[in-house]
């Protein structure tokens, strides 16, 4: 985990923001299971998109919704420092990535390019991705999951077809599901840098007091049962 976040701050409070959720068979009326992108049936769901907009309807100020916007990109900027590769720019894999890359790259004081959504036929560029870059430059993508890395390596194949070098890829949350594995098995491969494996952020919601024992269990028999370790790539 990165030195400079504080995780047992962080965590409870995306937690609160109902950024992460874990099933509780106690509140049967509420969600017990989340489809993944690959189509497993999940007993819980992380996304911290959330994080770049504030409500006072929320369980948390708003001054500490802000605070944990700045924790949120500061941990995958730190992860991203820690692991030491050279990258031209930050790249957020679309559409959950995008404002993160832009609130990772202010904090880290790097050069952001984005991704478009759609074909753009007016304007001076038809490009897909915006930003000053010159061909062959390479990225740090970013993304708020990883789960078994479809999305990063969907969007890798994309870039690297219009020239890119994939360097690296940052995540907030590592689910454990294989998909470091995954994306070091690709041709070319992507090194993953995570600020927190999942099991990291149960055992942190749980020392808060924030789960039931039956919240627990279930989500360490889920990551158990996917059991591949989720592990920061540092070359």
């Amino acid at each position: 985990m990165a030195e400079t976040v504080d995780f047992e701050r962080l965590i409870p409070n995306l937690y609160l923001l109902n950024e992460i959720q874990i099933g509780d068979p106690s509140q049967p009326t509420a969600p017990q299971q989340w489809t993944t992108r690959a189509g497993q049936l999940s007993p819980y769901y992380v996304s911290a998109r959330g994080v770049t907009g504030f409500s006072r309807s929320k369980r948390l100020p708003v001054e500490e919704q802000l605070v944990t916007r700045e924790m949120t990109a500061a941990a995958i900027g730190d992860a991203l420092a820690r692991q030491g590769l050279p990258w031209d720019h930050l790249y957020g894999v679309r559409q959950a990535g995008t404002p993160l890359a832009a609130l990772v790259a202010g904090g880290m004081r790097r050069s952001l390019l984005w991704g478009r959504i759609g074909v753009k036929n007016h304007g001076i560029t038809t490009t897909p991705v915006e930003g000053n870059y010159v061909p062959g430059d390479s990225l740090a993508l970013v993304d708020n999951v990883l789960t078994t890395g479809g999305s990063a390596d969907e969007e890798a194949t994309m870039l690297e077809g219009l020239g890119f070098h994939i360097a690296t890829l940052g995540v907030l949350v590592d689910r454990s599901e294989g998909g470091v594995g995954n994306l070091k098995a690709r041709t070319p491969s992507i090194p993953v840098a995570s600020a927190i494996t999942m099991p990291d952020v149960v055992q942190i919601l749980n020392d808060a007091g924030l789960l039931h024992p039956e919240q627990v269990e279930l989500a360490e028999a889920y990551y158990q049962s996917r059991a591949l370790p989720g592990t920061t790539d540092t070359a």
